[in-house]
């Protein structure tokens, strides 16, 4: 594919047929006709703009977190916006980010500038963009409570800011989750004032106790917690650990092929030395929702989306991202 109209964009990166696998941390997924890398504001919407003026379909992506792509690939560009260095400003107890920064980066930068509100996000891996689009939380708290506004771009190239109200926050999901066409360009985040050295002990205790909880992504490739915790029955603001009811059912007996369970969080699906597929990783996953269903009448939902095609998947689905 011709993508020479791209190359006055300053400071892009172009990489034809590209293999995804290099850019999840599944470490697992086919090729796409090209990767567009995007490290700025001004390029991603640069790059949009001229993609959609092009009539060339195209997804985006962040870090690679939470996201399980088909070992077939897609036949869309995709667009990495990932900032590095991160870019973060701060205006008063506000923090003004670009979309592709690194959550971790922008959780340490407010600690240090003493900042709370968003302390316990720590550790979690990924973009804040991405932790957006899917409401990340811990701790019983959500990133979506400290977000003030988002500047997006939509599938038109038109520009525009969404403000909190209007972003429809729940548990683990977000209008994003429901409007492909809106793309996070930067984020407006509202915190507090606090003791910087209270946050940077907090950070830290927070930081050990998800190295002890959870995998490391370097090491050990996954995408995190594969489904959302379940509401309670009584409260729905109260959660029921999806890993335990997963251990509980007994799905540590099952397999697929080289995907497995990481040995201390039963929600966390791994890809041991990176040599599972992504069919594997996804029939895993089937045969969990299957069990838990079977044994407590429960439907998991999955947290992690998936991109392109899987045997088995559901009819009807038309979105290369479900």
């Amino acid at each position: 594919m011709d993508l020479s109209f791209l190359n006055n964009i300053n400071g892009i990166e172009i990489k034809p047929n590209a293999r995804l696998a290099e850019y999840t941390t599944f470490r697992v997924g086919g090729t796409c006709p090209a990767i567009i890398i995007c490290r700025k504001p001004e390029q991603i919407i640069q790059a949009i703009t001229a993609l959609v003026n092009k009539g060339i379909e195209f997804i985006i992506i962040g870090g690679g977190s939470n996201i399980l792509v088909s070992d077939k690939g897609i036949r869309q560009i995709v667009i990495q916006y990932l900032s590095s260095p991160s870019i973060i400003k701060k205006e008063g107890n506000e923090l003004i980010i670009s979309a592709g920064s690194i959550l971790d980066d922008v959780c340490q930068f407010a600690a240090e500038k003493g900042l709370t509100g968003i302390n316990f996000l720590s550790g979690i891996p990924g973009t804040i963009g991405g932790a957006i689009v899917g409401n990340a939380g811990a701790f019983g708290k959500q990133i979506g409570d400290a977000v003030k506004s988002v500047f997006v771009i939509d599938s038109s190239a038109s520009c525009k800011t969404i403000y909190m109200d209007e972003l429809k926050f729940g548990y683990r999901d977000s209008i994003f989750k429901k409007n492909n066409g809106l793309i996070i360009i930067s984020v407006r985040l509202s915190l507090k004032a606090y003791d910087k050295k209270y946050l940077q002990e907090e950070r830290e205790q927070i930081l050990k106790l998800r190295m002890e909880r959870h995998p490391d992504i370097k090491k050990t490739p996954c995408a995190g917690c594969f489904f959302k915790n379940i509401p309670t029955r009584n409260n729905e603001s109260k959660k029921e650990s999806a890993g335990k009811l997963i251990e509980k059912a007994g799905a540590r007996k099952l397999d697929s092929g080289k995907a497995g369970l990481f040995e201390k969080h039963a929600n966390i699906i791994i890809n041991p030395d990176a040599k599972a597929s992504a069919q594997e990783i996804f029939d895993l996953s089937e045969k969990i929702h299957g069990l838990v269903k079977e044994k407590f009448g429960i439907e998991l939902i999955r947290e992690v989306r998936l991109i392109g095609h899987f045997k088995g998947m559901p009819a009807g689905v038309n979105n290369p991202i479900w």
